[in-house]
């Protein structure tokens, strides 16, 4: 029986010795790659609000160009760009958006970008000259392509509200 137990404590003992003992510290390892800077995805927001002056009649629609060097052509082709424009002081809609102005015709606003440029398109469905559409304030959300991606399902995109807390977005 104590050779059993001499036999079971003797493992356990050169265990703990071994794990107590330190040496001197090995040498410097080499470095690492630089790491990117920052762990968040790229994501840019910004309000804007057209004023009566920018809007350009060109039949059938009224027209208005805001240049954002945010807007690569690495956005444009793979990432998102989101436009809300304000309909209340606290309420944004997704653009495009169509409503009626009255039982005889609707208005559709929307967006056209391209590299550096958005261009808002204020349409009448009679296709005659729509009422200028005066001041206009839209929130402009710009996500790289690969947060949106990996994120589609886990934000409801065409509520700015939803975004702007997802991302954590400034006014």
């Amino acid at each position: 029986m104590k050779k059993l137990l001499l036999f079971l404590a003797l493992p356990l003992l050169l265990s703990a010795l071994s794990c107590t003992r330190e040496g001197p510290p090995g040498p410097q390892g080499p470095a690492g790659p630089a790491g990117s800077n920052g762990t968040g995805p790229l994501v840019f927001s910004s309000t804007i609000t057209l004023q009566p002056g920018d809007w350009v009649f060109q039949a059938p629609s009224y027209t208005a160009e805001v240049t954002w060097d945010a807007l690569t052509p690495n956005i444009i082709d793979h990432g998102a760009v989101l436009v809300y424009w304000q309909v209340n002081p606290n309420q944004y809609t997704q653009l495009p958006v169509t409503f009626y102005q009255n039982a005889e015709f609707s208005t559709t606003v929307e967006y056209w970008k391209t590299d550096n440029t958005l261009t808002f398109w204020w349409t009448d469905s009679d296709q005659n000259q729509p009422t200028a559409p005066g001041a206009q304030t839209f929130k402009i959300v710009i996500i790289e392509s690969t947060d949106f991606l990996s994120k589609t399902s886990a934000v409801d995109w065409s509520d700015y509200h939803a975004v702007k807390a997802y991302y954590n977005l400034k006014d």
